[in-house]
C-alpha cells in the first residue's frame, strides 16, 4: 500500500473523538501520523497530541534532564557529521548506529513516565502510525538503501 493511501484512507478513529484527543481539524491526523512515524514520541510535545497525556511532559522535570543528557551526545554527534571534512562510510554508519541508539532510548524514556492509561492512549496512535513508518522505511531502502546511502541498483 503506498504511503498516500496510508495516510488518506479511512481509520476507525471513534477512540480519538471518545477521548477528546482529536485535533481541532480531522485533516491533521495524516500530518500527525507522519511525524509521528519519522520521529518518534517526542510529538507526545506537540500541543494537538499532548491532549493524549494527563499532565505535560515538560513539567516531569526528571525526564526532561534525561532527555537533556541524550539531546547533548546526539549533538556533538551531529555537529561531528558537519565539521569533520572527511568521514568514511564505516565511520558514517557508527555515528548514525549511536544516533539511533540515541533516539530509541529518547523514545523509552518518555515511555518509562507515562502512566498506564496515558501509555494505552499512546499505543493507540502508535499502532496507526506504524504502518505510515513501514511504508516509509521501504521507500527509503529502495532509493537510498539502509543507512541512507546512495543505492547501486
Amino acid at each position: 500500500m503506498s504511503l498516500w493511501l496510508l495516510l488518506t484512507s479511512q481509520a476507525n478513529l471513534s477512540w480519538l473523538s471518545q477521548d477528546n484527543i482529536t485535533e481541532s481539524r480531522g485533516d491533521d491526523l495524516p500530518a500527525t501520523l507522519t511525524r509521528l512515524s519519522q520521529f518518534g514520541l517526542v510529538e507526545l510535545f506537540r500541543h494537538q497530541n499532548s491532549k493524549l497525556l494527563d499532565k505535560p511532559l515538560v513539567t516531569r522535570t526528571e525526564l526532561m534532564h534525561r532527555l537533556e543528557e541524550i539531546a547533548e551526545l546526539v549533538t556533538a554527534i551531529h555537529a561531528t557529521l558537519f565539521t569533520r571534512t572527511s568521514i568514511s562510510n564505516d565511520e558514517l554508519i557508527v555515528f548514525y548506529g549511536i544516533m539511533r541508539r540515541r533516539s530509541v532510548e529518547f523514545d523509552l524514556a518518555i515511555l518509562g513516565v507515562l502512566t498506564e492509561e496515558e501509555r494505552s492512549r499512546v499505543a493507540k496512535l502508535v499502532s496507526l502510525a506504524m504502518p505510515v513508518a513501514i511504508e516509509k522505511i521501504k521507500q527509503d531502502n529502495e532509493k537510498l538503501g539502509p543507512f541512507g546511502f546512495e543505492n547501486d541498483r
